[in-house]
């Protein structure tokens, strides 16, 4: 119950927050999106004779995983030279 009006309170102060902004009108070209992407991938499509879309795929997936990773090293690093007797802080 209290749990609940905690909520409400900070749902009252969200809508506040947000009344204090104008109105925004999404702009047309992203509304337009889907059929955007939709006719790029239909154009694209006969250029699978050339490009070999399956090891593009793969290829950038692995660049991007591999940067995720290298991204949580860091952030690992980061946090544990904060910890005593671990990192550079101690």
């Amino acid at each position: 119950m209290i749990l609940e009006w905690l909520l409400g309170i900070g749902v009252t102060i969200g809508d506040w927050f947000a009344s204090l902004f104008p109105d925004v009108e999404v702009p047309p070209f992203l509304t337009g999106l889907d059929s955007m992407l939709n006719d790029l991938f239909a154009q694209l499509g006969g250029v699978s004779v050339w490009a070999d879309w399956g090891f593009i795929f793969v290829v950038v997936g692995v660049v991007v995983v591999v940067w995720g990773i290298a991204f949580t090293i860091k952030i690992v690093r980061a946090i544990a030279s904060y910890l005593p007797f671990i990192g550079g802080a101690g």
